[in-house]
């Protein structure tokens, strides 16, 4: 039993807060085959890849970046972790807007949350269990994962099914629609000059 099974047989008053980038309760059965898993992945990962390139986007907008090389320079940096630092250093910019600039950090703390169960996703395998279906676990070489590296398929610390991996693609698909949000407000803003970076 995981500790979200463990939290939710411990009593309401003891489940504790449940975001949306958390892992939803392990299902007792998983897919009856391995195609709709990757079906899944397939969604998930494409729907994340549209949501972290909106990141350039948005970066562009806060630094008043019109050219388009710099556009295909920010996005020549592939970790989407660094483009969110480059994103944190800019929103000095709009602070004295502030209910931009908070939504703008909520949305950064919300692709660092998201970008755990991208990356779960991206590096999970597909397994079948004798008798209760498929799911997506860690690689086994994936130590950080499992708390019992040498089980076939217990200890590890997500157990997905297509249900799962569908939410949260839906949930990157969010994320794509918070940033051209939030685009679409920044637009015609006149932001600040500043020699400092953002506070943390």
């Amino acid at each position: 039993m995981n500790e979200l099974e463990q939290a939710a047989v411990s009593g309401k008053n003891n489940k504790p807060k449940v975001n949306r980038w958390d892992h939803r309760e392990r299902k007792a059965r998983g897919d009856a085959n391995l195609d709709t898993i990757h079906l899944a992945v397939g969604r998930a990962l494409s729907s994340w890849e549209v949501a972290q390139s909106f990141v350039v986007n948005l970066i562009c907008v806060v630094t008043q970046t019109t050219s388009n090389h710099m556009y295909r320079a920010i996005g020549t940096q592939m970790d989407v972790i660094k483009k969110l630092d480059m994103l944190r250093e800019a929103a000095s910019a709009i602070a004295k807007q502030p209910e931009l600039h908070k939504e703008l950090k909520d949305l950064i703390n919300l692709f660092q949350q998201f970008n755990e169960r991208r990356n779960e996703i991206a590096h999970g395998v597909s397994m079948t269990t004798i008798d209760a279906g498929c799911f997506l676990i860690p690689g086994f070489a994936t130590s950080k994962k499992r708390k019992k590296v040498s089980e076939f398929m217990d200890g590890a610390d997500y157990y997905l099914t297509s249900d799962d991996i569908n939410y949260f693609a839906i949930e990157f698909d969010k994320l794509s629609a918070k940033t051209l949000d939030l685009m679409g407000k920044l637009q015609g803003i006149h932001f600040e000059e500043s020699t400092t970076s953002e506070s943390h």
